[in-house]
């Protein structure tokens, strides 16, 4: 203890030389955690003091920090920048009072003593492997719903976390939030850069001119006033800015011009917009950054050779919302155009990749990536090999649910290469205080679960594939269409009409609903295990998801089984098939809604994409369609048929004796 430094409750944390609003704020987040971390006690005061020291000769590195100690009671953390120094007190959090990255995400807790020791060796922090790293906090109908019932500021934590992560630049949210949320991110030391829906961070232009077609070649005036006014409104923030254009619903933009019929003229407008958005930007900014994403539509008219792009423009690769760096599915369009840089891509590049999806089909939202951590790590090192090393933003979604992927990659970004076993064992022994080999077991065996849709290794269903299809196949055929095929399910099983449709996702869900009993009840007896604390995380998390899937595919199975039997004029048992489906769709709501304990109170209620509730809904009103159509208009035909002797029910004397049974009764009879 004589030789090391005492860091206690009572140690002050001081800024020599001029503060900034990101330093500040990462000096109150180490206060908050040392009232956490310590009690209070007599201990001599000591000092923490922290020192910028950009361009300066013998100055750390941007982003970058030495911690040394001038005597046992000063401690000088000099950064290169105020981003490094906002690290090094991170840093002191994590190391030393045990704040992991995802505390709050995990509901870890600290036990309050009276000091830690600190070794007075000097510590000088590695440089991060990619120079630009962060989140695109997308698709945030949780967090952003459940913020408003909250003390804590929501979106300041989410910040908070990706810091601790390593991350240096952030999209803070979609739409209205990214706009809302601009200088909350600044003012913690984020870079801001902007959605690939929305150029240069502009507002949308049918938002701001309602009524008029958003058609460049016609509002050219329009769309140049509108980036001019963004360019202005941000040129004092630390931003990358994001060039190019797409159509004002996250689609391609010659669905709002039809004039635009050929790949060489879509073409030809992309790049004359891009290369007015970054002189516009030049203008202003001289040394301004940039990056524009090759996403969707866009990689096509690339990778056919006919967009050019100025040279210092950051092009950003996407995986196609599974993991996979291939283009993405856009409805029944599933091209799969290799997304990597090829031997000729010049220039810098960086990737655009998700741990959380939403394509209306197979997408995960509430649950882990379906793809195992290994084929992720796969994708990155396959991209790193490319080129594609200067920009990594991950689509982090609602954050909770994706932390463990999360996690790993802010390893792979820090040093540009993770191990899955090693981060895999850390992890869990990061935020679980035992029955680590159980938990391991049960991740281990969940990635081999998700249902495969396609033939690719990739093509692994999330939570939304059960949701959608169940919701997409009913309306089919409570319509009537049982010959014609579901116009959204083509893209999984092709041309085949509703019926065989029905059989094919059938077969699909039929393949692995024994593996998820199986994972469900290994992750009940590891609930045994654990304690209390740790009990609670293993239920938000990983057996939360499991039962989401599970329910999910046993759900589905009895979908497409009630509309063969439909199909088949056996309506009691289309009635049974359709009734147990929705017990399943509820068992999964019924686990959120235990999952929801304490912190997590109302997290999952706007649950608006993948849907729960509403497939729980549709569902009710399928047995409520085959019950009308099979057993009405008198509504005792198949209790008498099959619930009533046979001794009884060919007397005719009354119509009937008792209440009509409820859908629940009538169900569990039969």
């Amino acid at each position: 203890m004589k030789n090391n430094f005492i860091l206690h409750h009572g140690t002050n944390i001081l800024i020599d030389g001029g503060a900034s609003k990101p330093l500040e704020k990462a000096v109150s987040i180490l206060k908050r955690d040392m009232d956490a971390a310590f009690w209070a006690s007599e201990l001599t005061a000591n000092t923490v003091v922290i020192c910028v020291l950009e361009q300066a000769t013998g100055a750390p590195a941007p982003e970058t920090f030495l911690i040394s100690f001038r005597d046992s009671d000063k401690m000088i953390i000099e950064a290169g920048d105020s981003l490094g120094a906002v690290y090094g007190l991170l840093y002191l959090s994590g190391a030393y009072l045990g704040v992991s990255p995802f505390w709050f995400w995990n509901n870890q807790s600290l036990e309050k003593r009276e000091y830690v020791e600190v070794p007075t060796e000097p510590f000088a922090s590695k440089p991060f492997f990619f120079k630009h790293r962060g989140w695109f906090i997308n698709d945030e109908i949780l967090i952003d719903h459940w913020d408003k019932t909250q003390e804590a500021d929501i979106w300041e934590i989410a910040f908070e976390t990706l810091l601790r992560c390593g991350g240096n630049m952030v999209i803070p949210g979609t739409d209205l939030n990214s706009r809302r949320n601009r200088g909350k991110a600044s003012d913690m030391g984020l870079r801001i850069t902007h959605h690939h829906a929305e150029p240069l961070g502009a507002e949308m232009f049918s938002r701001v001119y309602p009524g008029i077609p958003p058609v460049f070649n016609r509002q050219e005036d329009l769309f140049l006033k509108l980036w001019e006014d963004a360019i202005l409104e941000q040129k004092d923030t630390n931003t990358i800015w994001n060039l190019g254009f797409r159509g004002q619903g996250d689609k391609a933009f010659w669905d709002d011009d039809p004039t635009l019929q050929s790949p060489e003229e879509r073409s030809r407008l992309l790049n004359k917009i891009i290369w007015k958005q970054h002189d516009m930007v030049k203008k202003y900014l001289p040394d301004a950054s940039f990056c524009t994403n090759l996403y969707g539509e866009v990689m096509e008219l690339y990778r056919d050779g006919l967009l050019d792009f100025p040279e210092d423009v950051i092009k950003i690769w996407a995986d196609n919302g599974f993991g996979r760096m291939v283009s993405r599915r856009q409805n029944n369009h599933n091209p799969r155009v290799y997304a990597l840089p090829g031997l000729n891509d010049r220039g810098p590049h960086g990737l655009y990749y998700h741990v959380s999806f939403h394509d209306l089909q197979a997408s995960n939202h509430l649950t882990m990536l379906p793809n195992s951590p290994g084929f992720v790590l796969r994708q990155l090192e396959d991209a790193l090999r490319r080129g594609a090393r200067d920009f990594m933003i991950v689509n982090c979604g609602n954050i909770k649910p994706h932390a463990y992927f999360l996690d790993l990659i802010s390893r792979f970004w820090t040093g540009g290469e993770c191990r899955e076993d090693v981060h895999k064992a850390e992890y869990i022994k990061q935020y679980f205080e035992g029955g680590w080999a159980s938990i391991e077991a049960c991740l281990d065996e969940y990635f081999d679960c998700t249902v495969s849709f396609g033939k690719e290794e990739d093509e692994r269903a999330g939570e939304q594939f059960y949701n959608y299809s169940a919701r997409y196949l009913i309306t089919g055929a409570m319509k009537g269409e049982s010959n014609k095929p579901v116009e959204e399910l083509l893209w999984v099983v092709g041309e085949a009409g509703l019926h065989e449709q029905a059989v094919r996702i059938k077969a699909m869900c039929g393949e692995k609903i024994d593996k998820w009993e199986k994972l469900t009840a290994r992750c009940f007896e590891a609930v045994g295990e654990l304690t209390e604390k740790d009990r609670r995380l293993f239920e938000e998390w990983l057996l939360l998801q499991t039962v989401i899937h599970e329910s999910g595919c046993k759900g589905l199975y009895y979908v497409c089984s009630a509309i063969e039997m439909l199909d088949a004029g056996r309506y009691e048992k289309a009635f049974v098939l359709a009734h147990r489906a929705g017990r399943e769709f509820g068992r999964g709501l019924e686990q959120i809604q235990k999952a929801e304990a304490a912190r997590w109170k109302g997290f999952y209620d706007n649950d608006c994409f993948s849907n729960i509730k509403l497939t729980v809904y549709c569902m009710d009103a399928f047995v409520k369609y085959i019950r009308v159509i099979g057993d009405g208009p008198y509504f005792y035909k198949w209790e008498k048929e099959f619930l009533t002797p046979k001794s009884e029910s060919s007397i005719s004397l009354l119509s009937n004796k008792e209440n009509h049974l409820s859908d629940d009764d009538l169900a569990a009879r039969l």
